[in-house]
Parts: C-alpha cells; structure tokens; sequence
C-alpha cells in the first residue's frame, strides 16, 4: 500500500514544522555527518529517514499515527526517504 497523497503531505508538513524549519538543514547536515563518521551505519539514507521521524516525535502525535492508519516501517521509509531527497538531507 503506497502512502496517499493527503497522508503524506500531513507528514510532510509535521516533518517541515518540527524539524527542517526549527533545525534547518546545517544542524540536520551536521547529524547525518556525525553518522556517517560513527561508522556503524550501512545505510544512511534509511538512517537518517528514522531519525528524522524519532527526533520529530510525530509518530506519537494523535493526529497522524502512521500505524494505525495501515502503514508499516516500510512505507514509512519510502515516505521519509523521499521527504529527504525534497530536502536535499539524501
């Protein structure tokens, strides 16, 4: 099941508010830097994606729980994957 359009702009918008305009790119730049210097990540794509979902918070908020909307951690890496390429963070 592919992630709607209105689910992932509602996304979309709580990933905007929450982390790339209240962080913005340098501070998300600087992280996935820190990562890729840890060396004990594969892929960093998917890496990043997630910690930009936890660090977020917005898989607990009520109005958009992706879970108990039918989605799985693989939509949600699709989705997420495809916010940071927009953003240019992948």
């Amino acid at each position: 099941m592919k992630m709607t359009k209105e689910h992932y702009n509602k996304l979309k918008q709580l990933l905007d508010d929450r982390v790339f305009n209240k962080l913005g790119i340098e501070k998300i730049l600087e992280h996935k830097q820190k990562v890729i210097e840890a060396g004990k990540c594969k892929d960093i794509a998917t890496r990043l994606a997630f910690d930009i979902l936890w660090g977020s918070k917005v898989i607990l908020d009520k109005s958009f729980n992706a879970y108990d909307l039918g989605y799985n951690d693989s939509h949600l890496e699709t989705a997420l994957k495809h916010y940071c390429r927009k953003r240019s963070l992948i």
